[in-house]
């Protein structure tokens, strides 16, 4: 064999060894890279704080701290994000999606330096309802017994599952039993002048029966417990509380536990970024709810005796110019909590207030300062 015949087949095996690794070699194989995982933490699902409810109420301290250093104010509006929400929220809810002008920019921008009031709240809450942005936060994630603000919930399930023109009767276990808890509902006893004048007319005795719309009434004007009750139990108890707990899952509630229909048991608890979610589900989707308890009063009737009874809301908001809705609570555990919304620059604004001793009086400066210190983009 020649020189030439030599390179001839020396070449030849070259390429039969490198054809051959090439197809035997699975990161080459028909001429595409192997497949590869690549796990992004956008797709990780967070563990969301207090997953597990709780009965008892934690010191703040062991939650959030309450020290000034803690609120946060921003010019640049902040969007919830993916781990303080999931994939059933409210906010990504398809039925909620729908169009809004300030959709992808700022509802409001700051245009006031004011340092925001002083509050004694344990939490608290700004923000746009129908984009999220949330303008000041005091420990929004800080676990906090509802009190009556349960009964916004209530209401939601009531109006979901039970035919309101029907009517409802109040059982013997409902009626009356609850009147002196409720006249520590919503409001501590030093303001009790204002609660009793409401909650003072002894009715809802056993066998009185009204229609359900009227129920509702009853339970949104004046923080009626027995009304409450009477829905739980005309749909069956253990079913509506577990339909309440679901609903609260379903809208991305992730750090909220109801144990009651009325929100007597300190059990009852939720977040402000939670209660944020379940006033957009009110305003998109149950606008009746608000449509009552923004009223002034409102006159029920008894359908056996046909005595009508006339109810003042014991919310010192409603009637007043810009109060769109929204509901107060008081108890022992919770102290005073109340959760409002507001039209300003002709969007909803919503206001929470957890555990204060003057609900109204820090509703009012919050709301104050913001409409000082922003305007509408």
């Amino acid at each position: 064999m020649n020189t030439g015949h030599k390179i001839f087949f020396i070449g030849v095996v070259i390429l039969s060894v490198a054809a051959g690794s090439r197809f035997n070699d699975p990161s080459g194989a028909n001429g595409n890279p192997p497949a590869s995982i690549i796990v992004s933490t956008s797709d990780q699902k967070p563990i969301p704080e207090n997953s597990s409810p709780v009965a008892t109420v934690e010191p703040a301290a062991q939650n959030d701290s309450t020290t000034g250093s803690n609120i946060q104010v921003s010019g640049q509006p902040e969007i919830l994000s993916p781990a303080q929400d999931n994939s059933k929220s409210a906010l990504n809810n398809d039925a909620l999606l729908k169009s809004d002008s300030a959709s992808g920019i700022g509802a409001f921008r700051q245009t006031g330096s004011d340092a925001p009031p002083e509050i004694q709240a344990q939490s608290a809450l700004v923000a746009d309802l129908k984009t999220g942005e949330v303008y000041f936060r005091l420990n929004p994630t800080l676990r906090w017994p509802t009190a009556s603000l349960t009964k916004l919930m209530t209401a939601m399930i009531a109006l979901k599952n039970i035919d309101l023109a029907k009517p409802v009767k109040i059982g013997e276990e409902n009626a009356g039993a609850m009147e002196e808890a409720t006249h520590s509902m919503d409001f501590p006893q030093s303001d009790s002048g204002q609660a009793g004048q409401a909650t003072s007319a002894a009715f809802f005795k056993p066998g009185d029966v009204y229609s359900g719309n009227d129920v509702l009434a009853a339970m949104l004007i004046i923080s009626k417990n027995e009304a409450a009750e009477a829905f739980a139990d005309a749909y069956g108890r253990a079913d509506f509380m577990m339909a309440l707990n679901a609903e609260a899952r379903d809208i991305g509630m992730s750090s909220t536990n109801f144990s009651d229909p009325s929100g007597l048991s300190v059990a009852n608890q939720s977040t402000a970024l939670d209660l944020q979610k379940l006033v957009l589900n009110i305003y998109r989707n149950y606008p009746k709810i608000f449509d009552i308890t923004r009223k002034k009063s409102a006159t029920i009737t008894e359908l056996n005796s046909k005595k009508k009874i006339t109810l003042s809301n014991i919310n010192t908001f409603a009637g007043t110019t810009g109060f769109t809705g929204g509901k107060t609570g008081y108890t022992g555990d919770a102290n005073g909590n109340i959760l409002s919304v507001f039209s300003y620059g002709g969007r909803p604004v919503l206001v929470i207030v957890l555990g204060t001793d003057d609900s109204f009086g820090e509703t009012s400066a919050i709301l104050e300062w913001f409409e000082k210190n922003f305007q509408k983009s």
